[in-house]
């Protein structure tokens, strides 16, 4: 298949509404799993360089928060940045199945919409991919606010418009996907200003959306 075949079929089956296993079965008839497997892992890789080229490029510090850290927390490339006395909160609503990586689980479990930390006790929080997941992301944003301290930074990443919904229940419901416009208008109401965004596409369907948000009141 040729990239533009490549590029026209992903636009056909992502423009249908189709969800992300709709889709995977649907595109098996002209790829394999691995070449499959290879375009389904863009999105994940995309985030991953964007988290950690965010603790490097602005100014990070603890006390962290991963907010929805799932089974992949940012703690190995924490500690290996700040030091392993590092103070960490990997916090999630359940316990993963998968734990081959002990270092990547959450420490915390508890409702995002109810954080259990004090008022401006956080210097930076992580949050990747879950807002999307929650019925109404303004509560949630508004505890990261409210446990974000002064002048302490958001790292957020979003899906883009056009990635499938790819619920996982119980744990994992999609609610809704994001564009600029929502971005700016959620970091706004809460209290962040953004130092950064960026976006990313892939056959020019926008699949990440990512930001920088900085508390200012």
């Amino acid at each position: 298949m040729t990239n533009k075949e490549l590029e026209n079929l992903a636009r056909e089956l992502v423009l249908k509404g189709l969800n992300a296993r709709q889709i995977h079965e649907a595109a098996l008839e002209y790829l394999t799993e691995e070449e499959l497997s290879q375009l389904w892992s863009i999105p994940r890789k995309n985030i991953y360089e964007f988290v950690t080229n965010c603790l490097d490029r602005f100014a990070c510090k603890p006390p962290f928060l991963d907010l929805g850290c799932g089974r992949r927390s940012y703690k190995p490339e924490i500690t290996e940045r700040f030091g392993v006395d590092t103070l960490f909160i990997a916090l999630d609503h359940y316990f993963p199945d998968d734990k081959t990586n002990p270092k990547r689980l959450p420490n915390l479990l508890a409702d995002a919409c109810y954080l259990p930390l004090p008022s401006s006790s956080i210097n930076t929080v992580i949050c990747t991919e879950l807002l999307e997941h929650i019925e109404n992301d303004n509560v949630v944003m508004a505890e990261i606010s409210r446990v974000t301290e002064k002048n302490g930074l958001l790292i957020l990443t979003l899906p883009g418009a056009h990635i499938p919904k790819h619920d996982k229940p119980p744990y994992q419901i999609d609610h809704r996907r994001y564009r600029k416009e929502n971005l700016n208008n959620l970091l706004s109401t809460h209290g962040f200003d953004i130092l950064y965004f960026e976006n990313k596409s892939l056959f020019g369907l926008e699949i990440n959306l990512f930001a920088v948000g900085q508390k200012v009141r």
